[in-house]
């Protein structure tokens, strides 16, 4: 799983975070909190994002959807080197435009899950 801490500053109504590794960006993992929680999302500190690998999606679209099948190794992911980089997009994927996003990030790992 891709694993980092997160801290939301300012409550976090719409868009979604799109993560690719090593600038692959066929396959993208969409998360968006926000969506499940009424009045939107905010931390009180740091908390700890678990993305399982599985979630990385096929951009089928080309919309930056990650809508499609899921990457079927973790060497489709990477392209077949070891884990350099990490993006995480700020993505608005919705029909309001986001007024502002002001969040950090910090310690993104790749960690087995137990």
């Amino acid at each position: 799983a891709l694993k980092f801490e997160m801290f939301v500053k300012n409550t976090w109504t719409n868009g979604s975070l799109m993560t690719a590794i090593n600038g692959n960006f066929n396959y993208l993992a969409r998360y968006a909190p926000e969506e499940n929680v009424s009045g939107g999302f905010k931390t009180d500190g740091w908390v700890t994002v678990t993305i399982p690998l599985d979630k990385f999606l096929k951009n089928d679209s080309g919309n930056y959807d990650a809508s499609g099948s899921p990457a079927p190794t973790v060497g489709t992911l990477t392209g077949g080197s070891p884990g350099e980089t990490v993006q995480i997009m700020l993505y608005n994927d919705s029909a309001a435009p986001l007024a502002g996003f002001d969040a950090a990030f910090d310690n993104v790992r790749v960690v087995k899950i137990k």
